[in-house]
């Protein structure tokens, strides 16, 4: 589905009135079922970064922990 359409349908869906969003979540649902549309599966993350050379980072939690601090220091130095 286009980008376009499914922020048109967005703003219709903000200006329909409270009591007609259930009908509109009914007839999604038939639609849904109707297609035959499956459910997204659940996919792990486990083990995305490995291989990426953060292995040999020593200290690595330490080093997030500091840049961390660094930045909020940063932010808190702006406002």
């Amino acid at each position: 589905m286009a980008q376009a359409n499914i922020i048109d349908l967005r703003t219709k869906l903000d200006r329909l009135p409270e009591n007609k969003v259930g009908e509109v979540n009914d007839f999604i649902d038939f639609l849904l079922q109707k297609s035959k549309v499956k459910e997204p599966e659940n996919i792990s993350l486990k083990g995305i970064w490995k291989g990426k050379g953060f292995e040999s980072i020593h200290n690595l939690d330490s080093q997030i922990r500091d840049l961390r601090k660094e930045t909020s220091d940063a932010t808190l130095r702006r406002a």
